[in-house]
């Protein structure tokens, strides 16, 4: 059976909104990291949970929470409650086999696609899900596990004087 249908089982009959992880367990604990940017400075954290994220300011600084393994749904709905997100957005993040789309709420973006990632030793590629929340001054992206896709971003936010810590 594909991948993306094996736990569909699991939200038979539930009202929408409902909360149930229905990928594979890739990670054993989700891992948060913080990074805060300005043109002048950044910051560049590992956080152990969300009452660890500073609350939304009117500074000019972005904030961007990068969550690797999205399996934790009580993780996921606390970030909901903290960001006030949409139950049906957070359903959507825990849903592994959701097909790509973009869907602007009245306080932010969200979006969520496929992105393809080889490991290394056996050379094999597969899809994995990506999604984001654009919320004010605030990224979110969430991650099914650790990967390098946004290295090269990593890399240019920590150079000084780089366009996109500038825009």
């Amino acid at each position: 059976m594909a991948r993306f249908l094996r736990n569909k089982d699991q939200k038979a009959g539930l009202p929408p909104g409902s909360l149930i992880f229905t990928g594979q367990h890739k990670i054993s604990t989700p891992e948060l990291r913080l990074i805060e940017y300005d043109s002048s400075n950044l910051t560049d954290t590992a956080i152990e949970s969300i009452t660890d994220i500073p609350e939304e300011s009117e500074s000019t600084r972005k904030t961007w929470l990068n969550i690797d393994g999205i399996h934790d749904s009580e993780l996921i709905k606390e970030l909901g409650e903290c960001f006030n997100i949409s139950a049906l957005a957070l359903e959507d993040i825990l849903d592994t086999g959701q097909r790509p789309f973009i869907e602007e709420y009245q306080d932010y973006l969200f979006s969520t696609m496929k992105i393809l990632v080889s490991e290394d030793a056996e050379q094999e590629i597969f899809a994995e899900k990506v999604s984001f929340i654009l919320h004010g001054n605030y990224l979110i992206s969430f991650n099914e596990q650790p990967n390098s896709i946004f290295d090269p971003i990593h890399k240019r936010l920590k150079k000084n004087r780089s366009k996109i810590r500038n825009n």
